[in-house]
This record gives C-alpha cells, sequence and structure tokens, in this order.
C-alpha cells in the first residue's frame, strides 16, 4: 500500500509508502492492525502483517512472503507454516477480508526478534511499521521497555513507527526522509491481484543468508541437470532418434 509522508496526519496520506503492521498471538496486534487499517488504508489497498518466529535452528534471517489469494499458494503454504502460524495469520486476514483490506504474510524466522523486524523493515524499504502496545506503554511482545525502544531506534529513519494502545496512538516516531529504493515486495502485492496459480510462498534469503541462497540455486540447477540427462536416456527418446535418422535416409 502507497501513503504520502504525512506525519502529522497519518490518515491523509495517499500513494509513498508500504504499511506494516508487527502481529502476534495477542489482543494488542488487533488494536493495532484495526488502527493501521482506520487511519493508513483505504478499500482495496493492502497491509503487510510481519510475524516472527524464533527458531534456534535457524542460521540466518529468512522471510516468507505468502500470496494468500491463491490456493495453491494455500497450499503450499500449508507445508511451510506451522498450525499455530497459520491460525495466526488466519485471523488477521479474516479482518481485513471484511475491511476489503488485501493483506500480505511475511514469516521472518530468526533468534532475535527486535533485529529481525528492523532489519527486514530496512530490506523492504518499509515506510509506516504500526506495532501493538500494553497499557504500561510497553510492547506486549517484548517484555522491557528496553526492548521496545530498541525497535523504536533501530527501525530507519525513512520509517514512521507508530505504537498504538488500546486503538489510539501511544508513541509516534515520525519519518526524517523517504525510502531510498523501490520495495522488493511490490511484485508481491501486484500479484495479489492476479489468479494466475503462480503466486507461491517465496522464501527470499537476505543479508546474514547470501551464502545459504548461492547454495541452494547452485543444488537447484544440479537437481534440473539431472532430469535432463534421465529424460535424454529413455528408450523412447533413442526410439524417435531412430525413427528421425532413418527418413533422412
Amino acid at each position: 500500500m502507497w501513503l504520502q509522508n504525512n506525519n502529522n496526519n497519518p490518515k491523509g496520506g495517499k500513494g509513498n509508502g508500504l504499511v506494516a503492521v508487527a502481529v502476534d498471538k495477542d489482543k494488542r496486534s488487533q488494536y493495532a492492525l484495526k488502527w493501521a487499517a482506520d487511519s493508513l488504508l483505504s478499500r482495496g489497498q493492502t497491509i503487510i502483517l510481519i510475524h516472527v518466529t524464533t527458531s534456534s535452528s535457524s542460521t540466518g534471517s529468512n522471510a516468507l512472503v505468502c500470496n494468500i489469494s491463491s490456493s495453491i499458494a494455500s497450499h503450499h503454504r500449508d507445508n511451510q507454516l506451522d498450525n499455530s502460524t497459520n491460525d495466526l495469520f488466519l485471523t488477521f486476514r479474516c479482518y481485513c477480508t471484511r475491511k476489503h483490506i488485501q493483506c500480505l504474510d511475511v514469516l521472518l524466522e530468526d533468534t532475535d526478534v527486535v533485529k529481525a523486524i528492523t532489519e527486514y523493515v530496512s530490506y523492504a524499504a518499509i515506510d509506516n511499521l504500526v506495532l501493538g502496545a500494553s497499557s504500561r506503554h510497553g510492547f506486549i511482545r517484548f517484555k522491557s521497555s528496553n526492548t521496545a525502544s530498541s525497535i523504536t531506534k533501530g527501525t530507519p529513519d525513512f520509517c514512521t513507527v507508530y505504537v498504538i494502545s488500546k486503538g489510539k496512538i501511544s508513541t509516534v516516531r515520525s519519518a526524517s526522509r523517504p525510502a531510498p529504493h523501490a520495495s522488493p515486495l511490490l511484485k508481491h502485492i501486484q500479484n495479489l491481484n492476479k489468479d494466475n496459480g503462480g503466486n507461491q510462498p517465496e522464501i527470499i534469503p537476505y543479508r546474514r543468508s547470501n551464502f545459504r541462497g548461492s547454495f541452494v540455486y547452485v543444488i537447484q540447477i544440479y537437481i534440473f541437470f539431472l532430469l535432463i540427462c534421465s529424460q535424454i536416456n529413455r528408450p523412447s527418446f533413442h526410439h524417435i532418434n531412430q525413427i528421425l535418422v532413418q527418413r533422412e535416409i
């Protein structure tokens, strides 16, 4: 969703910035999404839902971007995500449907929640980040106020951060400049309006996962090469070659 950078009146901006909401299994996330839908978005626009799952086995930050508008994507999505994560996204997705708002689900996997969010905001050039806050002016997802402060301070200065408490703005840190580059999420947002069956979840390695992504690419090329070789060695293939040679003679 594109919005203008209007720090004083978030409801009036349209056309320049991606809007994302960090979601988790708590009511504060619901307040944050509701506020974002009412204040930053219009009917038919897209919001990015970001959830972080911690995994000790993760060797780098990965992002699973799910285009939930496709039934085929939903099938692959079930194979990638566990039941609890599926249920989490389903709750927010149902609300977006009732509000006639598109949603793009982003699952981050990292042992450090704060670092995962701040780095992904920078990578995806997100202009508006909405977070839920507890009644004690801290993030319910992040127990200490020091951690909450780190999220706001760690977010790049082109992103406006809204902290929402019980449906109202608790704190806001305004952006000081526009995003420096186009977001790689734009193609996923465009695909939300297409029902061509090709919008499958995509694992996007970034920053600390460059070597890992290259290794996966090499493996995919190797498997493709083996498949081609197996087709060439099939008897039916040689039989066709013999027929063609006889015809030429």
